[in-house]
C-alpha cells in the first residue's frame, strides 16, 4: 500500500509519524484478532506525489475481507482534515490469496515490492532478499525525508 501523506495534508516534516500511527492502528488490529503483524515501510519525496510511504503489511488470507476497509479509515483518523481520494491505495501482492497453494507466485511478486522499495540497498541485503542482480533502481534514490527513510517490525531479524 502507498500512503500520500503530504496529499492528504500531512506536512513533510510529518509524514514518519503519521506511518507510524498507521503502523501501529495495524498492529494493534491484528493484535485483537489473535495475530501478529508482519510490516515493513519505506518513506520517500516525489515530484508529483509529495512526501509519502510504501508500506507492506502481511494479513493472513482469512483476515483479509475484515481488514480490507481499515486503512481508508485509519487514514481519515490521522489526516488533519477531510479525506482527498487517492491518499490511500491498497493493493494485494499478486498471488496473496493463494499463497498457500502458489507460494511461487506470491514471493515473486512480494520480491518484486521488495526491490521497488529498496531503492538504496546495498548489494549484500539484496542477496539476502533473493533480489540481487535485477537491476539498477535510478528512481527515488536521491529525494530528502524528514526522520526515518525505513522500518520494520523488529521481531521478523533474525538474532544475530
Amino acid at each position: 500500500m502507498t500512503a500520500h501523506w503530504q496529499k492528504g495534508g500531512v506536512d513533510a516534516r510529518d509524514c514518519c509519524t503519521a506511518t507510524g500511527e498507521f503502523i501501529k492502528r495495524a498492529r494493534d488490529w491484528m493484535r485483537r484478532h489473535g495475530y501478529r503483524l508482519g510490516w515493513a515501510w519505506v518513506q520517500e519525496y516525489g515530484q508529483g506525489y509529495g512526501a509519502h510511504a510504501h508500506m507492506l503489511l502481511h494479513v493472513p488470507p482469512e483476515l483479509a475481507p475484515l481488514f480490507a476497509p481499515m486503512p481508508l479509515r485509519w487514514a481519515k483518523d490521522i489526516l488533519p482534515g477531510a479525506y482527498i481520494k487517492g491518499v490511500i491505495d491498497t493493493k494485494p501482492i499478486r498471488g496473496a490469496s493463494s499463497a498457500y497453494s502458489e507460494p511461487d507466485l506470491y514471493w515473486a511478486n512480494l520480491r518484486t515490492k521488495l526491490h521497488y522499495m529498496m531503492k538504496a540497498a546495498p548489494p549484500e541485503l539484496e542477496a539476502v532478499l533473493g533480489i540481487q542482480g535485477w537491476g539498477d533502481k535510478p528512481w527515488g534514490q536521491y529525494c530528502t525525508v524528514h526522520g526515518k527513510r525505513a522500518a520494520e517490525a523488529q521481531w521478523l531479524r533474525k538474532p544475530g
